[in-house]
């Protein structure tokens, strides 16, 4: 069974600054579902009881004489957390307003009775390690959760208990059938043939049993009489000889081949000639010294100003282009159209 951290308080434990409790009935009904641990931060922390009333002032715990008690308070905090640790707890039920357990509501500091919004030192510690915090006020609605949920598992119970009972009255009443006799060992029937009684060829007579046949009759049959002779087979007479193969005469002698004549020669190839020599190759005379090379001097910048006479570069330079490209007509200058 699951377990629940519950401040002592509430389970009627005398702990609280002025010795008294604060027990809440419906806790009982809810330890039917869970295990119920109390446990008491302020005591646990060394504070006696009954004690001086405490309250949470610019985020320390002043007695109302102005005593500095923090130092209990995160004790008995850190007791709280290492107990929930220990025993494997996820929910805690505390008493709201108090300055170690509150969930919601904490006093103000001013020992005046007035309440905000806030949460106690043990409540905040546990808040930050994701525990389910719980005040008395949702003690009803959680139990009634439970209720709902104990009577669903009990429904589900209950009908799992009726299946299986009935199971075992089938399984009983199979085993029943079984030590009955066989098949085998029952009487047959006796059944008569589904066509013992129908004639085949003729209806039954008057007075006898049975029914008509399945298939109608055709009466006595008729004599066919005796086969009739059709005469001697007629002579065609002798075959008459085709006579001899005419001849299509003796095959005509096509000639001697006729000549075509002698073959006339194409005559002799003209001679080209000897070939012309191309004579002796003229000397160009000597090379020339070019004489000692001048220095280009240095280089001139590719772009100049405006109006220097050179043009714009085509493209420009992605590092320092300024603007969208301009159109080719306004690299011309002064109606300029040669490239220079």
């Amino acid at each position: 069974m699951d377990k629940i951290l519950v401040s002592a308080c509430l389970l009627g434990q005398h702990c609280r600054y002025d010795g008294s409790d604060c027990a809440n009935p419906l806790l009982e009904e809810l330890n039917r579902f869970f295990d119920l641990v109390p446990f008491c931060p302020e005591c646990e922390g060394g504070l006696p009881t009954p004690r001086l009333p405490s309250e949470i002032k610019d985020g320390r715990v002043y007695t109302k004489n102005g005593e500095n008690v923090t130092k209990y308070y995160n004790l008995g905090a850190e007791k709280a957390l290492r107990l929930c640790k220990l025993l494997n707890i996820h929910i805690a039920i505390l008493k709201d307003k108090s300055p170690a357990c509150g969930v919601y509501e904490i006093h103000d500091g001013t020992f005046s009775g007035k309440t905000k919004k806030g949460m106690g030192v043990t409540a905040s510690l546990l808040s930050s390690f994701d525990y389910w915090l719980m005040s008395e006020g949702d003690i009803p609605g959680f139990l009634e959760k439970q209720k709902a949920k104990r009577q669903l598992v009990d429904q589900k119970t209950e009908e799992y208990r009726l299946q299986e009972k009935m199971e075992q009255e089938r399984q009983a009443q199979s085993s029943e059938e079984l030590k009955e006799p066989r098949y085998e060992d029952k009487p047959r029937r006796s059944y008569k043939p589904r066509y013992e009684d129908r004639p085949y060829r003729k209806e039954a007579e008057e007075g006898e049993e049975g029914r008509k046949p399945f298939r109608k009759s055709y009466g006595d049959r008729k004599p066919y009489g005796e086969k009739r002779s059709y005469g001697n087979k007629k002579s065609y007479g002798d075959h008459k000889p085709y006579g001899d193969r005419k001849s299509f005469g003796e095959g005509k002698e096509y000639g001697e081949k006729r000549s075509y004549g002698d073959h006339k020669p194409y005559g002799d190839r003209k001679p080209y000639g000897d070939r012309k020599p191309y004579g002796e190759k003229r000397s160009y005379g000597d090379r020339k010294p070019y004489g000692d090379k001048k220095p280009y001097g240095e280089r001139k910048p590719y772009f100049k100003k405006e109006g220097s006479g050179y043009r714009k570069p085509f493209k420009k330079s992605f590092g320092g282009s300024k603007g969208p490209r301009k159109a080719y007509s306004s690299f011309k200058k002064n109606g300029d159209s040669s490239d220079e």
